[in-house]
C-alpha cells in the first residue's frame, strides 16, 4: 500500500482500519471476505477520511463497537439519521462504494433478473420495515454504551 499521508500513521493504526474492514463486511454479509485489494482500498481511503475531517467529523468510538460485538448497522442508521456526517457513516459508505463495483459483490447492489414489479416492491417493503426498530436499537445501543 503506497500511502502518503501529512499525518505519521503507524501501523497499530493501519491494522486497526483492516480490523473494522473485516468486522464491517462479516456484519453486513455474515461471512468473512479474502480479497486483500479491496481491504488495502479501504484502508487507504479511511487513512484520508481521517486526515481531511480529522477536526470536523463527530468522533464516533468505533474500537467500542468492535470490541463489544455491537450491532454496527443499527448505530450507523440512528448516527446517520440523528447526527449527520460522522465518521461511521462515511467508513460505511466507502466500504459500500468499494463493494458496488466489485464483480463478486455487484449481485448484491444491481438487480441481475428481471423480477415482476410486485416482487420489487415487496422486497423494497421488506427492507424498510426494519428500519425504525433498527433506528432505536441503535439510539439504545449508543447511548448505553456511549458510542458518540
Amino acid at each position: 500500500m503506497n500511502i502518503k499521508l501529512k499525518n505519521n500513521y503507524n501501523n497499530i493504526q493501519i491494522q486497526e482500519i483492516s480490523k473494522e474492514f473485516n468486522y464491517f463486511y462479516k456484519s453486513i454479509f455474515k461471512k468473512s471476505i479474502k480479497n486483500k485489494e479491496i481491504e488495502s482500498a479501504y484502508t487507504e481511503a479511511c487513512l484520508r477520511l481521517i486526515q481531511k475531517y480529522e477536526l470536523t467529523i463527530k468522533n464516533i468510538a468505533i474500537d467500542k463497537i468492535i470490541s463489544k460485538n455491537l450491532d454496527v448497522e443499527s448505530i450507523e442508521i440512528y448516527l446517520r439519521l440523528s447526527h449527520g456526517k460522522n465518521i461511521l457513516t462515511q467508513k460505511f459508505n466507502i466500504l459500500l462504494h468499494l463493494l458496488e463495483v466489485d464483480p463478486v459483490h455487484q449481485a448484491y447492489f444491481t438487480a441481475i433478473n428481471k423480477q415482476h414489479l410486485l416482487l420489487t416492491f415487496l422486497q423494497i417493503i421488506k427492507n424498510i420495515i426494519p428500519l425504525p426498530f433498527k433506528y432505536l436499537k441503535g439510539l439504545y445501543i449508543s447511548r448505553r454504551h456511549s458510542i458518540v
